[in-house]
């Protein structure tokens, strides 16, 4: 379940998609960025209870809906929230934004052991 409703969403809602969690989320603007309702996890009206709890049981109840989302889950994160990609396309958005291409980034030199 995530019904919190903050300006962002939080690393935990990443995370339970990055492990494959079937997640309920509240149908707000910031959780729709990551859950796709009924591709890669299920959204319910955020004051609607009765709904919630519906939503919550048809993710217990059938196990093929919560197989197929639990794969979707992981595959979406794999491909739309791996770090180095997210870096990159922030960095490609900064440097539209800017005009111009930014310094590279400096490489840590590896110590010898």
């Amino acid at each position: 379940m995530y019904l919190s409703y903050p300006f962002v969403a939080s690393w935990s809602l990443r995370e339970a998609l990055a492990c494959g969690c079937v997640v309920v989320g509240g149908d707000t603007p910031t959780v729709t960025e990551f859950i796709r309702h009924e591709e890669n996890g299920m959204l319910a009206p955020f004051l609607d209870s009765s709904a919630i709890a519906r939503t919550v049981l048809r993710a217990l109840e059938d196990d093929m809906l919560a197989l197929r989302l639990r794969a979707a889950a992981r595959a979406d994160a794999e491909q739309r929230l791996d770090l180095s990609a997210y870096i990159s396309r922030y960095r490609r958005l900064i440097e539209q934004i800017a005009g111009k291409k930014l310094i590279a980034p400096m490489r840590r030199k590896s110590r010898a052991a």
